[in-house]
């Protein structure tokens, strides 16, 4: 099931990429991929079926959300930066493994007051403050 859902990462972000480039824009698919990614997570929080594909396809859908933010933060911040912003370059650097220490504290904090599939409906709140600093970004195309 994990190698399903990690597939997205392979088969997304270049062909992402290029179309954000040649024909939507960064902030149009960094809205769809938050929308992705919000959609299946509320889906985890209310999905009750334990069947495989169901799961294996929720999964996969996540991840084709995340798939197409990661390459879309990328895109836009390296086409907007400098090479004399060497500092932003580091704080940009800093924010990914800064997320893999806060996510999993905000995680625990929640799992020691609600059960596990409200952590999925918390973090897809949370998700949904994306598309405010979506719009806030200036489009490249």
């Amino acid at each position: 099931m994990f190698s399903i859902m990690l597939i997205p990462f392979l088969i997304f972000e270049i062909p992402a990429g290029i179309m954000a480039d040649k024909y939507i824009g960064e902030k149009e698919m960094l809205f769809l991929g938050f929308f992705i990614l919000s959609v299946s997570l509320f889906l985890f929080f209310y999905l009750r079926i334990s069947t495989f594909w169901v799961w294996a396809l929720v999964l996969f859908m996540s991840r084709t959300g995340a798939a197409l933010l990661e390459a879309m933060r990328e895109t836009y911040f390296f086409k907007i930066i400098k090479s004399t912003d060497i500092g932003y370059i580091n704080i940009f650097r800093t924010t990914a493994p800064l997320g893999y220490i806060l996510g999993p504290i905000l995680a625990v904090l929640t799992l020691a007051f609600l059960p596990l599939q409200y952590l999925f409906l918390f973090v897809g709140i949370i998700t949904l403050s994306g598309f405010a600093f979506v719009s806030m970004i200036k489009d490249t195309k």
